[in-house]
């Protein structure tokens, strides 16, 4: 399946429905700039914050924190992870992030993603 094809659908992943698919695997792609070719990315829905995959991640740019979780307490305000922890964001089969959600309260990803559901592989 192409980016066009999926856009062509006009469905918003919004946080509602990503609620119910959990588990589901479904297509996403999202807008790009001019030059950019839109990426069709494979993703099994997981509700997951960036603050809680930030404990997962060890590519903290300094030696003396364990994860990037650590790294972030070391200089964010409390507003900050307040933000971050009511972040949530989808990865793809790879476990690289592909969209985020702006905040819990927006029930939405970034307006500009796409997806094609249900589409259970």
């Amino acid at each position: 399946m192409k980016a066009k094809e999926i856009f062509a659908q006009s469905n918003v992943l919004t946080l509602a429905k990503a609620r119910q698919m959990v588990g589901k695997t479904i297509l996403v792609t999202n807008a790009e700039y001019g030059g950019n070719t839109p990426k069709v990315r494979r993703i099994k829905v997981e509700l997951i914050t960036s603050w809680d995959d930030a404990r997962n991640d060890e590519s903290a740019p300094e030696e003396c924190y364990a994860n990037r979780q650590e790294y972030w307490q070391s200089y964010m305000t409390p507003r900050q992870i307040a933000a971050e922890k009511n972040t949530y964001i989808l990865k793809d089969e790879l476990g690289n992030r592909t969209a985020t959600c702006l905040a819990v309260r927006n029930e939405d990803f970034q307006p500009e993603l796409r997806s094609l559901y249900p589409a259970i592989f």
